[in-house]
């Protein structure tokens, strides 16, 4: 099952749409984490999105300007425990939705 990066909206519908028309199918969700995105430089707060922003950037641009933003010799990466506690509560709402489906999640 693949589904947006922004998040659970409408993914219940989903699901129960996709279980009455595939009442047989074994429903499986990944969570993917992206540890490059839940990283902040310490010294200014920025996180890479806010980097890629001030440069203009589209996401899809984001990986060959990635590596020079992680190659900045004065930056301090650190976790981003804010988005951290996010990316793990949003994989609490999808494993309580995929199991009321009888789905797996990894």
């Amino acid at each position: 099952l693949e589904y947006s990066l922004n998040g659970l909206e409408n993914l219940t519908l989903l699901l129960n749409r996709l279980r009455k028309r595939y009442p047989h199918a074994t429903f499986i969700y990944i969570h993917l984490y992206s540890p490059k995105m839940m990283i902040k430089d310490e010294r200014t707060g920025d996180l890479p999105r806010d980097i890629m922003n001030r440069k203009g950037l589209k996401f899809r641009e984001i990986e060959d300007a990635m590596v020079e933003f992680l190659s900045d010799g004065d930056a301090r990466w650190v976790w981003d425990d804010i988005h951290l506690e996010r990316a793990i509560g949003v994989k609490e709402q999808a494993s309580t939705l995929i199991n009321s489906i009888g789905g797996f999640i990894y």
